[in-house]
């Protein structure tokens, strides 16, 4: 579990830290002030910045090449856009870093461009990837103390200097990703939640684990009338809104899960993702998208009592006072060790987060003190 985070030279921010971290931690602050971009390096951070992360952060935000016309149909991830200035060339460098109270995690992001040395194997340049030319750009990731051929990974990017969807989530399957990739349960959900397929294959994996009732009793904290939930295989089963179906109460036919509104799947998605993270991390932007304050406390609690049954590290942001409130309403009732929870607050160019303890939590909402 790490206490603090630093960041240097990811998108906008800069050199950044935070401190003060505990088991739930939620961002707070402006539009544009950097939430999003200090959840995305967090997820790096965890999953050891995997080509995999490297392109979903970059999906999730639309920073993909277009098509070119009559020419390759790869998609492929503009991942200039991940670092200062939106630039890229030989040197260019991220690097995050998370400390916990018995260990450290550090890793880097580089640039560089040279011409392929001819007697490097495929397995130790991953050439099988977009580009064989014997002169690339390659993207390396390292970790403390590692050089990139004696324990980090480098591959190539394609002429556009665009990593490759295939490749990168192809890599998951790779012996080498062991070498990088932080631990495996580390998940992140955006803003507009999780698309069908994604939340199907989470659901299925419940399932296997015959987790489902968890799930069940989350979307009650909404729709109190939910007697069960189903994935709708066949037709539609696709997309967010027609994969689930739903058997509520005093109702013979059932309902697609979309019917009931937005805070109906987000709490799907919350509550299908937590048992996955055991032992890692949930990252979580927006958290309170579609739910109405009186649902939060308990979209809250559910949160914090996972958290501690599957030993997860949770970092969420949101924009709504309500949902500061509902977390401080959990601090003052529950039962809870030091540093469990922290409120991060970031402002656009100041180089650390204002962090609030428990105990400060506690008093701000008391004494109705804005810590957004």
């Amino acid at each position: 579990m790490f206490r603090s985070v630093e960041i240097d030279g990811y998108r906008g921010l800069g050199r950044f830290a935070m401190r003060g971290l505990g088991r739930v931690n939620l961002l707070v602050g402006k539009n544009n002030c950097g939430k999003t971009s200090v959840l995305e390096a967090v997820y790096l951070l965890g999953t050891g910045a995997v080509p995999s992360a490297i392109w979903r952060v970059c999906d999730l935000r639309g920073e993909r090449f277009p098509d070119i016309p009559g020419g390759s149909t790869r998609m492929e991830a503009d991942v200039s856009h991940l670092f200062a200035g939106h630039e890229i060339g030989d040197g260019s460098r991220i690097s995050i870093t998370g400390a916990g109270i018995e260990h450290s995690t550090e890793f880097s992001v580089e640039i560089e461009e040279r011409v392929r040395n001819e007697e490097e194997t495929d397995a130790q340049e991953l050439a099988d990837g977009p580009s064989k030319s014997s002169g690339s750009t390659y993207i390396g990731i390292r970790s403390r103390g590692k050089a990139w051929k004696s324990g980090g990974v480098r591959f190539p990017l394609s002429p556009r200097r665009g990593l490759d969807r295939d490749f990168a989530n192809g890599f998951d399957d790779r012996p080498t990703r062991r070498a990088a990739a932080g631990p495996s349960g580390v998940h992140f959900v955006p803003a507009r939640s999780l698309a069908g397929a994604t939340l199907l294959d989470y659901w299925n994996r419940l399932l296997h684990d015959g987790q489902e009732q968890r799930a069940v009793e989350a979307l009650r904290i909404v729709e109190p009338a939910i007697q069960n939930i189903a994935a709708a295989i066949g037709e539609g089963a696709g997309s967010a809104q027609a994969s689930f179906i739903v058997k509520l109460q005093g109702q013979t036919r059932r309902v697609p899960l979309g019917s009931l509104g937005g805070g109906v799947q987000r709490m799907l998605a919350l509550s299908v993702v937590l048992p996955h993270c055991a032992n890692g991390m949930l990252i979580i932007d927006e958290i309170d998208t579609g739910l109405h304050h009186t649902v939060m406390a308990d979209m809250w609690r559910l949160i914090f009592e996972a958290s501690k049954r599957f030993n997860v590290q949770v970092f969420a942001s949101t924009h709504s006072y309500d949902c500061v409130e509902s977390l401080a309403a959990i601090c003052r009732a529950e039962e809870t060790n030091d540093n469990e929870v922290s409120i991060q607050r970031i402002e656009a160019g100041r180089p650390t987060s204002i962090s609030y303890s428990e105990d400060e939590i506690r008093v701000a909402a008391e004494r109705h003190i804005e810590t957004r």
